[in-house]
């Protein structure tokens, strides 16, 4: 059983006991901070040589994608990665996905992880892929349904810790749309010592997924906190499929 199994057993039999509140501190101190330590710095050693080789694998193929969500936030702010990044994010639109895109991923080495899907792909879909110790999300866009297109994020339900439960339990796990401008032009910025593509309206992205105030680094920022552009899709569920 893998390190990532037992410390997600370990806060079942926490919450089962009824010490969440007690011995969160303790928890969050001991196994979050320092798994997520040792993710950081293995991504970090990794991560720049991984983008390269999947900027090169996309665009050979014809596929046209951007950075999204914390990696677009480094690429406009930091011109690379965020000290905290432990995974990459990018984007393309739903027309795009066939599933030549996984062939050729695998052919260059690349590994699905898992997918999410909503109403089978038609109305959201995630993909994400490693490799070596970098792992890549592919978040897909939609025709917006409010102000602008949106793409899904998948969470948990109260008192789960894994997808996989969310599964067992609910059949499937929340979804919230986060929409944002986003068109089929992009263009390529400085990130690191290559360039990497982020949408034309990268900046107003930025500001419906973190708020006007984007550039200002937040040490205690916490993920999805800004919610003016996010919505729970009630009545949806994401399919989580493990590979």
């Amino acid at each position: 059983m893998s390190g990532k199994f037992r410390h997600l057993d370990l806060r079942n039999i926490i919450t089962a006991i009824g010490l969440k509140k007690l011995l969160k501190p303790i928890y969050n101190k001991l196994i979050v901070k320092p798994l997520h330590k040792r993710k950081v710095k293995r991504f970090q050693k990794e991560a720049l040589p991984v983008l390269t080789h999947f900027d090169k694998v996309m665009t050979d193929n014809g596929f046209s994608y951007s950075l999204i969500f914390g990696s677009l936030l480094g690429a406009v702010r930091e011109k690379g990665f965020l000290k905290h990044d432990d995974d990459v994010d990018v984007a393309m639109w739903n027309t795009q996905w066939s599933p030549r895109i996984k062939k050729v991923l695998e052919d260059s080495g690349f590994r699905q992880v898992h997918t999410f899907l909503v109403d089978d792909g038609k109305a959201g879909r995630e993909e994400t892929y490693m490799y070596k110790n970098v792992q890549i999300d592919i978040f897909y866009f939609y025709d917006a349904i409010e102000q602008y297109p949106y793409t899904c994020v998948f969470g948990y339900a109260p008192n789960t810790y894994s997808h996989a439960e969310n599964m067992a339990k609910y059949g499937g796990c929340p979804v919230m749309r986060y929409q944002m401008p986003f068109s089929d032009k992009f263009e390529y910025v400085p990130f690191e010592t290559i360039k990497l593509p982020v949408p034309l309206q990268a900046r107003e992205a930025l500001a419906c997924t973190y708020g006007e105030d984007y550039m200002t680094p937040k040490p205690d920022w916490i993920g999805g906190s800004y919610k003016k552009y996010r919505t729970d899709w009630n009545g949806k569920k994401g399919i989580f499929t493990e590979y």
